[in-house]
């Protein structure tokens, strides 16, 4: 990447990297164009329909339903993905919302690597919630390498990062961090080809009891038996052809066929493998009854027109072909002629393609996420360097004006941004369309914005920086701060979004000096045009246990500016006035 910011193209002393010179355009022009409608409008305009007419029912139209798609949506996510360099945006009605579904691409068991300098809300959402659907939570200081390797173990499927973190502006080296996993990647994929798994019976035993049992009718077609009879399990074929079955024991977790005298006795595993079978009279090969894990353990042919409980026949197949370069080719797919598990009508459009899990027990890979609130996509693009979710905030500096709530997702992955796409429909987690029109809006204005928000707070912290009442000010641009060189590295510029220590960690002066603000506000967001300053220890972080607010640094004389578009000297005589209220009146 180039850097420096005049047009020789030499990398200057203390500047960041260079820039794309059309970025301004791509913000203007991303995501929308007149033709798409009739009255070719020059910006994009609000639609607000909750359903779309068809042509036919039987052949979906582009838009269907408000909730799964919708113009105003499909526009704004169109042009973030693009700011991002991302093939794929998915909106969500907060940037909680976008964590959550982003979240939801795990189960039960599995390891999440995260930064432990994490704002407050997705912190406690891992804490509590994440922790209590079962996924293994690990903070660790992700600015050392060398403290993730240590704890990637062979649960672990995703890496959380924020860079820069809130509100201590620590930076993560993404190309180090990106070669470690792709290197734990790689290994894993070795593993995957080399290792077979053995099959038990413990295996066979917990796949059924989420499974339809076929039979036969009396012309030898099969038929699906009721779901009184689907809680048993079959355990032998009778001289005279009909399946006999005994209830699954519920003291012990293993199959059991009955004996000529009556008794039971443990069948060993080729009788396990033979009871889960079916064969026709027209010699079609047996069929297993178990899901996509015994199939392939067990390859069988399923007749094209195999019906299945809970599954619709009128449900799209699913495409073998469905690329996931960042996934690489581990994940699972239901095999041609097998109907997917049943979806509702209104979420059927969504599933070309649609892998059964983009993170199945065969996909051991980890993910790496970054918020990318703090710096927008004007100052970083992690997908450049190799990370494969990028999450935002929107409400933050891509709307920039205070006035919108709402959560993006970008990914270069076709599989995890439909895997994505279900999430967002399914749970409903969508922005509204006056939502989408308003970022789409802001977006235009983007560059313009976080330039000045650039400028400004970096007078302001050197101004800071300078002031005897200040002890320390973190903020990536300055040469004293510990990442500075790979900020320049990793980074376009920086955002106004700058934290500073009062020369005491005295609550109370810390209170005295924020309360004595006349320009700036008093308030817990950031990145709109108004500069908002707040006290962590007491607002955004007052969830988060004191042991662990002290160890990232989190300390009563802490303060968090969130640098906005007003002239710098006004912000700067505000703070100047603000200082001497609390330390030298």
């Amino acid at each position: 990447m180039e850097k420096g910011n005049d047009g020789s193209g030499a990398p200057p002393t203390g500047s960041f990297l260079r820039n794309d010179p059309s970025y301004s355009t791509r913000a203007i022009r991303a995501g929308f164009e007149p033709e798409a409608f009739s009255s070719l409008p020059i910006v994009p305009p609000i639609t607000l329909a909750t359903a779309f007419k068809q042509q036919s029912a039987d052949q979906r139209g582009k838009f269907f339903y408000g909730r799964l798609d919708n113009p105003s949506r499909s526009s704004v996510q169109d042009a973030v993905a693009a700011l991002e360099d991302a093939k794929h945006g998915v909106a969500f009605g907060s940037g909680t919302a976008a964590f959550a579904g982003v979240l939801q691409l795990l189960q039960a068991g599995d390891h999440i690597i995260a930064c432990e300098d994490l704002y407050a809300g997705n912190w406690t959402y891992l804490h509590s919630l994440g922790r209590r659907q079962g996924i293994d939570v690990e903070f660790v200081d992700t600015r050392d390498v060398n403290q993730i390797a240590k704890s990637l173990k062979k649960s672990t499927r995703m890496v959380f990062l924020e860079t820069p973190t809130n509100p201590t502006l620590k930076v993560m080296d993404l190309q180090e961090i990106s070669a470690l996993i792709q290197q734990h990647n790689l290994k894993i994929d070795e593993n995957t080809e080399e290792t077979q798994p053995q099959n038990s019976e413990k295996e066979l035993v917990g796949c059924i009891s989420s499974l339809s049992i076929c039979g036969t009718n009396s012309n030898d077609s099969p038929q699906t038996l009721s779901n009184k009879e689907t809680h048993n399990i079959l355990t032998g074929i009778s001289s005279d052809g009909s399946p006999r079955t005994v209830l699954e024991s519920q003291s012990e977790n293993i199959l059991t066929r009955t004996n000529s005298d009556g008794g039971k006795s443990r069948a060993d595993l080729e009788e396990t493998k033979q009871i889960l079978t079916e064969t026709y009279s027209d010699g079609a090969q047996p069929t297993s009854l178990l899901s996509k894990s015994i199939l392939d353990k067990y390859p069988q042919k399923i007749p094209a027109d195999f019906p299945h409980t809970a599954l619709n026949k009128e449900n799209r197949r699913i495409s073998n072909n469905s690329p996931c370069t960042d996934l690489g080719d581990k994940t699972e797919r239901i095999p041609d002629g097998l109907p997917t598990t049943a979806l509702s009508e209104e979420t059927k459009g969504i599933q070309e393609g649609f892998p059964r899990t983009a993170l199945d027990k065969k996909t051991k890979r980890v993910l790496i996420v970054v918020d990318n609130t703090f710096l927008s996509p004007y100052f970083q693009r992690p997908l450049n360097f190799g990370v494969d979710l990028v999450m935002h905030s929107c409400s933050k500096y891509l709307n920039g004006s205070s006035d919108v709530i709402m959560g993006m997702v970008c990914t270069n992955c076709d599989v995890l941004s439909e895997k994505l796409k279900f999430v967002q429909c399914s749970a409903g987690a969508i922005p509204s369309p006056f939502d989408c029109y308003m970022l789409h809006r802001s977006l235009r204005t983007l560059p313009l914005r976080m330039e000045r928000h650039m400028a400004t707070g970096l007078v302001v912290a050197r101004y800071l920086e300078g002031h005897p009442c200040v002890r320390k000010v973190n903020h990536p641009g300055l040469p004293s701060h510990p990442q500075h060189q790979l900020s320049l590295e990793q980074t376009y510029g920086h955002s106004g979004m700058v934290s500073f220590y009062l020369k005491e960690d005295d609550l109370e002066k810390t209170k005295k000096f924020i309360q004595s603000f006349k320009l700036i506000l008093l308030s817990s967001s950031l990145g709109g045009v108004e500069s908002l300053a707040e006290i962590p220890l007491l607002m955004t972080r007052v969830s988060i246990p004191p042991e662990m607010n002290a160890k990232v640094g989190v300390t009563a004389g802490l303060v968090r500016l969130s640098v906005g578009l007003e002239d710098a000297p006004d912000i700067i005589t505000d703070l100047e006035q603000a200082l001497e209220a609390a330390f030298l009146s």
